[in-house]
């Protein structure tokens, strides 16, 4: 089986992490933090790199094969199957996702897609249109993973070119009225204050877009020399990420004509915003070029569903090799593809598709998803190190403050996704919870574990109370000082269980030598 390059490895994580978002991101990003939004975007980088030194550390353990076998010496065996439930659900919701949002772009030209409702509806040809999308994102993937990464590096190419390309637009704007630009570079830095530039990290995708650096993890076993590869493909996409995404938002807010902001960041409106960007090109005399804005605009979400889609099917792949559900699902073909985990996630995306039009309202609950499984990480950095279970040539320093900052950079972007979406995150938990329980107490396999049992629950629901508290009350200071103290506490028990664990496991090999 062909072996995933480390370029292509690079490029399929890049194409995951700039998708849709940059079209949005920057107008979202201006309007809650205001020209301190460029500090949400480093931020965000900032912190996603830490949390992903603790991914290339369990990846990269060699008495781990996945995310899933360090997830079950944290949490057992039924913890190692809620983990990879819920890993599978939200990454196999994202190509359908980001095939609605080509769909919607595309509607902009083709009125035929969309119904003349206020709210964005597809029509029967709409809806055609999206399952074709998830048939073709279907049949690519099926070929081959080099296959589809040379597929992907040119629609990489591509997206990182056209950001970099408007944003140069945005420059020679800003140089012929430099004093537009001085005047918005001294329009309320803080618009709406620490809270705002903090809050928009989760608020205004940003976290959402650096999270596809996860696209390198779940490929790791699938490149030839994942010790280099992985951490180049991980930090080398955050890097350019972050390079793009700063230069799109410094651009964009120093180029804003300065009436459009007169009654504040917050309140900004123009001609076209509905398609920010464009909207805003349009305006500079560049409207010509909307056209290539806009064949970006459906390329880069078909990239990003691209890599996902690949993404999906190795997560389903790996719980059916693991015989949590039946073993045929991992399957592959001749091209080392699992086709049958591919089918039932084309499944679950035509039928997602068939019963949401638009993809706006599920971004923050597909957020909180995805942040939650993050925060489970550093957990199993702790137990693989506390217990010996460690071979890597990739290996964290300060190992125990690193985990402490990736667990708690986690807990505050759960938090701030919002109640809603923890609602949703809550109920698709405790289904997945219940359901094990009753499993394994009607196999009479249930094997209390703490931190599975407790430590779970515990951890997602006061989230949740704390997310309450939030919107009766909003203060940034509650949300990092509570998160702060929250997550150093359920670090310190999570590290005591670990040991215990371990001693435990030390006492049973000595009474067994003897």
């Amino acid at each position: 089986m062909n072996k995933v390059t480390r370029v292509n490895l690079l490029f399929l994580s890049l194409g995951s992490i700039i998708g849709s978002g940059w079209l949005y991101g920057a107008f979202y990003t201006a309007k809650a933090a205001g020209n301190s939004g460029i500090l949400s975007w480093i931020l965000g980088g900032i912190m996603c790199g830490i949390i992903a030194l603790s991914y290339a550390e369990v990846i990269l353990n060699k008495n781990f094969n996945s995310l899933s076998d360090a997830s079950e010496l944290s949490f057992g065996k039924s913890g190692k199957i809620l983990v990879s439930l819920i890993t599978w659900i939200w990454t196999a919701l994202i190509p359908p996702i980001e095939v609605q949002a080509t769909v919607q772009y595309a509607s902009n030209y083709f009125s035929w897609i969309k119904t003349n409702d206020s709210t964005f509806t597809l029509t029967p040809q709409g809806y055609a249109l999206s399952f074709f999308l998830m048939i073709l994102l279907f049949f690519i993937n099926i070929f081959a993973i080099n296959t589809v990464g040379k597929f992907n590096k040119v629609i990489t190419v591509f997206k990182v070119f056209i950001p970099i390309f408007v944003a140069c637009i945005f420059i020679f704007v800003i140089f012929h009225n430099p004093t537009n630009a001085i005047k918005n570079l001294s329009t309320d830095m803080f618009s709406s204050g620490i809270s705002g530039m903090l809050s928009a990290i989760s608020a205004c995708g940003i976290a959402f877009s650096f999270i596809g650096f996860q696209t390198a993890i779940f490929l790791a076993n699938e490149t030839d020399n994942p010790q280099k590869n992985v951490p180049f493909a991980v930090f080398g996409s955050i890097l350019i990420a972050c390079f793009v995404y700063v230069l799109i938002q410094i651009s964009f807010n120093l180029s804003l004509p300065n009436e459009y902001i007169a009654n504040g960041w917050a309140n900004i409106k123009f001609a076209g915003d509905a398609g920010p960007i464009a909207g805003l090109l349009a305006i500079f005399g560049f409207a010509s070029i909307s056209i290539l804005l806009y064949a970006d605009a459906i390329v880069s979400p078909f990239g990003t569903g691209l890599s996902y889609k690949i993404s999906a099917s190795r997560v389903l792949g790996n719980i059916a090799e693991n015989r949590f559900l039946p073993f045929f699902i991992s399957a592959k073909n001749r091209y080392g593809s699992p086709y049958i985990a591919n089918i039932i996630n084309l499944i679950i995306g035509l039928v997602f598709i068939s019963l949401v039009s638009g993809w706006q309202n599920m971004i923050a609950i597909l957020c909180a998803l995805i942040i939650l499984t993050m925060a489970y990480v550093p957990i199993y950095v702790i137990f693989a190190r506390s217990s010996h279970n460690f071979s890597s040539n990739f290996k964290v320093k300060n190992y125990n403050l690193i985990s402490f900052l990736s667990f708690y950079f986690s807990n505050i972007m759960l938090l701030w996704c919002g109640t809603l979406a923890l609602k949703y995150t809550i109920i698709i938990f405790y289904v997945f919870f219940i359901g094990n329980l009753i499993i394994d107490l009607a196999k009479k396999s249930f094997k209390f574990n703490f931190i599975y049992h407790i430590f779970l629950p515990t951890h997602l629901s006061s989230i949740g109370v704390f997310a309450y508290f939030k919107s009766q009350n909003e203060s940034i200071y509650f949300d990092l000082i509570s998160q702060f103290i929250f997550s150093l506490l359920l670090i310190c028990i999570a590290k005591y269980f670990a040991l215990k664990d371990t001693k435990h496991s030390d006492i049973k090999v000595a009474n067994t030598t003897h």
